[in-house]
This record gives structure tokens, C-alpha cells and sequence, in this order.
């Protein structure tokens, strides 16, 4: 799959993995992103690129 996403690559296309983080400081248990490597091997390989936005909530916006 990988390799047939870079080949839409080469020929103008733009591959985008999106991930969307909204962190509530009220929350002790937020954690980071984490990839793998086998993961960034596969964006690598499929010549794509990753958009990470991550957005702080105001305190008690999280809550309900």
C-alpha cells in the first residue's frame, strides 16, 4: 500500500496522515503522540507527509 501511495506521490498527488490532538490540562492522564517506527518506515516509504495539530483546552472546556 505504501508503495502505491508514493507512486500517487510521484505523479503530483499529496499523500496527508492527520492526526488531531486536544489536550486538557485539568487531565493528568494526557499523554503525547507516539509512532512507532514501523510507522514512520510506512510514511517514509509512501512519501507522505504528517500534520499534527494540537490544541490546549481552556480549563473545564473538557469537562461534560
Amino acid at each position: 500500500m505504501a508503495t502505491r501511495v508514493a507512486t500517487l506521490v510521484e505523479l503530483g498527488c499529496e499523500a496527508v496522515v492527520t492526526a488531531v490532538q486536544e489536550l486538557d490540562p485539568a487531565d493528568s492522564v494526557t499523554t503525547g503522540l507516539h509512532l512507532s517506527s514501523g510507522a514512520l518506515r510506512w510514511l517514509a516509504l509512501a512519501r507522505a507527509e504528517l500534520d499534527i495539530d494540537q490544541y490546549v483546552l481552556e480549563l473545564g472546556e473538557g469537562e461534560g
